[in-house]
């Protein structure tokens, strides 16, 4: 009973308590906008910069390639490049080198990857054979005939130095058809292997 009543003075104690939002203001308190103190720091540029770009947000759910594509040369009337990715001073500050081998095979694994899709989609058993064709003759004339043409000149090679230089030719171009043929078998949905 007595608990009871002391919570009860308590209570009532806390209820006449004025809210401190109630009070006047202290003369000695200054009015600080929240503007002044945005500016003066980071966060509100950057929400300013988040809020102007919201109308575009949806361009950057678009993926972006990492790899580095070709660039076309620029030719002036005479013929001479002028593009000015074929400057040094590019190539310099870049560090970048153009590797037309890599980009010729880039652009051979995505045609396969192309016909073997277009395979796996059509019904039809006689597209279904022209695109095995195709993908076939299109590995053929990229990389087998090559690494025939290479395997008949490691045959006649005089010189270990030579000799080298084309088992090393015949490795990345081997490594190229396998990577074709995983590609079909990936893509191509019935497990045929056509090359």
């Amino acid at each position: 009973m007595i608990c009871a009543r002391k919570q009860m003075n308590i209570s009532e104690e806390v209820d006449c308590w004025i809210a401190e939002e109630d009070l006047a203001w202290r003369p000695g308190l200054k009015v600080e906008r929240y503007s002044d103190f945005l500016e003066n720091d980071d966060g509100y540029w950057d929400f300013i910069s988040w809020f102007l770009c919201q109308p575009f947000a949806v361009l950057d759910c678009i993926p972006v390639r990492k790899e580095v594509r070709f660039c076309g040369a620029d030719l002036d009337e005479f013929g001479n490049d002028v593009s000015a990715f074929n400057t040094v001073d590019f190539v310099r500050e870049s560090g970048y080198e153009f590797d037309l081998e890599a980009w010729r095979t880039r652009e051979v694994l995505d045609k396969v990857v192309q016909i073997a899709i277009t395979h796996s989609v059509v019904g039809d058993s006689e597209a279904k054979e022209r695109c095995r064709e195709r993908y076939v003759c299109l590995v053929e004339a990229e990389f087998r005939d090559r690494a025939f043409a290479i395997k008949s000149k490691l045959r006649k090679a005089r010189s270990e130095q030579a000799e080298e230089s084309l088992k090393e030719q015949l490795l990345r171009l081997n490594y190229c058809l396998r990577r074709c043929r995983e590609a079909w078998r990936r893509y191509a949905g019935d497990g045929d292997d056509a090359g």
